[in-house]
């Protein structure tokens, strides 16, 4: 699982790793909570991703997409939100209507740690 990768690499007293599998079961409220409490979200391309209003400046999105130009992207400039992506790998891209999404657990447990780390290293001059 991929939260336990992550938490084997990151210090709990710094770093709490939650795993959401259905935001849209969540009230408006809870939904607003979890993104404005949330330093990283880790989230596929879609609607839920309008709650990004709802997270605090310098925080940051992990985008899993089909690789289109992103309107989360346009949103967390605006918000002072640090936003990256990641292309999501195969054919389902394609697909009209539903979209399943693709990405090596691998390569995204090391794309969230190379952001936990970055966010946690000092400036040295």
């Amino acid at each position: 699982d991929i939260a336990s990768k992550i938490n084997d690499h990151l210090d709990p007293d710094i770093f709490e790793v939650d795993v959401v599998d259905d935001v849209a079961a969540l009230s408006v409220a809870e939904q607003a909570a979890l993104y404005h409490g949330a330093s990283i979200v880790v989230a596929p391309q879609g609607s839920s991703l309008a709650n990004v209003v709802f997270m605090k400046p310098h925080s940051i999105i992990l985008e899993i997409s089909c690789g289109e130009k992103s309107w989360v992207r346009d949103w967390a400039s605006d918000l002072k939100i640090r936003h990256s992506s990641v292309r999501s790998e195969g054919p389902s891209c394609n697909f009209e209507g539903h979209r399943t999404f693709f990405v090596r657990p691998a390569a995204l447990v090391d794309l969230i740690l190379d952001i936990c780390w970055k966010g946690t290293k000092k400036k040295t001059n």
